[in-house]
């Protein structure tokens, strides 16, 4: 947790092969990626948006999340 309003929040499911990472704010998710049917990325100016993308690798998505919180604080 890097506050008690910002944290990233990570899920995989073994059965489905289902990968979920986000950064939340104040219970919403401002950023993420998931393969929920497809690989996709959450954009920061849009959390909402489904960008197709191929599957990052984890360094990839920390370093974004890094770079993102960094702006927050």
């Amino acid at each position: 947790m890097i506050s008690e309003e910002i944290f990233t929040e990570i899920y995989y499911n073994i059965l489905s092969n289902k990968k979920s990472f986000a950064l939340i704010k104040n219970h919403q998710r401002i950023f993420g990626y998931d393969n929920y049917k497809y690989w996709h990325v959450h954009p920061r100016n849009n959390a909402t948006e489904h960008v197709l993308c191929e599957e990052p690798s984890v360094e990839k998505v920390f370093e974004e999340i890094k770079e993102i919180i960094l702006t927050l604080c």
